[in-house]
């Protein structure tokens, strides 16, 4: 999938969502007057995987003959700063 594009002012641009792991892109710029007065070159990006922060949770008993349920396990963890949430979009 194209992650990484440039747009029409010429910015390199990388989509929401990308995985971790290193986008290249060659591009090519051609003069108005001269049109076959092209040069190429590339743009690297490196993106990293965002930080999660899993902080240890402390529940009070349960009582093992009933039963019962904790508490949201993720209440204190982030990721890349925000709340964590479970499910199973990206990110």
């Amino acid at each position: 999938k194209g992650y990484l594009t440039i747009d029409v002012n010429g910015n390199a641009v990388l989509g929401a969502n990308a995985p971790a792991g290193n986008y290249e892109l060659t591009y090519e710029i051609c003069e108005l007057l001269n049109p076959t007065n092209c040069a190429t070159n590339k743009v690297e990006v490196t993106v990293t995987a965002p930080d999660i922060l899993a902080v240890k949770e402390t529940l009070g008993p349960i009582n093992g003959s009933t039963g019962g349920k904790t508490t949201s396990l993720i209440a204190s963890d982030k990721l890349n700063t925000l709340q964590a949430v479970i499910g199973s979009n990206p990110g």
